[in-house]
């Protein structure tokens, strides 16, 4: 069901409305709605699973340090919050982190903990999740993204490969799933699915600041 409500928005180009992105029970649940909480990011990737553990998570930790917050600030500061026009409360991070982490909840487990163990931690009406795959960490610049490429590709390539690898890497994917999910019901009621090229020569850091706006501006609850 979730795979074809991505597949769905992948073919909707050109409009940011928040109503191309809801489901057929956002007008039925989201009456109830009164909070909101901005869940930690999953990262996949291969060569991000293949990382040595204390490596990958101290990535991580910068990683969704870095683009949880600039969700939430683009949410806050650029759908109209000061103008009373999101009509849903959304709870600060440090709250919601918090509480996750009471419960044994981290951005290192994230993805393996069931929906109903994390959703029973929090206190929230829906909880707003967001995946990221790419091969890559995003919160970087053009000028040290080669080496961090470099430091992570060598504990399993031989160098002079990853060398190579890495002059012929022009554009790294990046795929975004989000989604909106009501806790009490489990079901989504809003999506957004989108792929990212990330050039090398560019600003890994505005690659996230355009995610991040892309999310607010098709943000509901309006």
């Amino acid at each position: 069901m979730r795979f074809l409500i991505y597949l769905s928005l992948l073919l909707i180009t050109g409009c940011v409305s928040p109503e191309k992105f809801k489901t057929f029970s956002y007008a039925n649940l989201s009456k109830d709605h009164k909070k909101i909480a901005i869940l930690p990011v999953v990262f996949e990737g291969k060569m991000i699973a293949e990382m040595p553990e204390n490596e990958k998570n101290l990535l991580l930790k910068r990683e969704n340090d870095f683009i949880q917050s600039m969700i939430y600030q683009e949410i806050l500061l650029r759908t109209g919050l000061n103008k009373k026009d999101i009509k849903i409360k959304v709870e600060s991070l440090q709250a919601t982190n918090d509480k996750l982490i009471k419960k044994g909840i981290n951005i290192y487990n994230l993805g393996a903990v069931p929906f109903e163990d994390i959703t029973n931690a929090l206190d929230a009406d829906v909880v707003f999740q967001t995946h990221i795959t790419t091969e890559i960490f995003l919160h970087s610049t053009k000028n040290d993204l080669s080496k961090e490429l470099l430091d992570m590709a060598e504990f399993y390539f031989d160098k002079n490969l990853v060398i190579h690898r890495i002059g012929q890497t022009k554009v790294v994917p990046v795929f975004i799933k989000t989604e909106i999910t009501d806790v009490k019901h489990k079901e989504p009621v809003w999506a957004f699915s989108k792929r990212k090229d990330l050039r090398l020569k560019e600003k890994n850091t505005d690659l996230v600041r355009n995610i991040a706006k892309a999310l607010a501006k098709r943000f509901p609850y309006r």
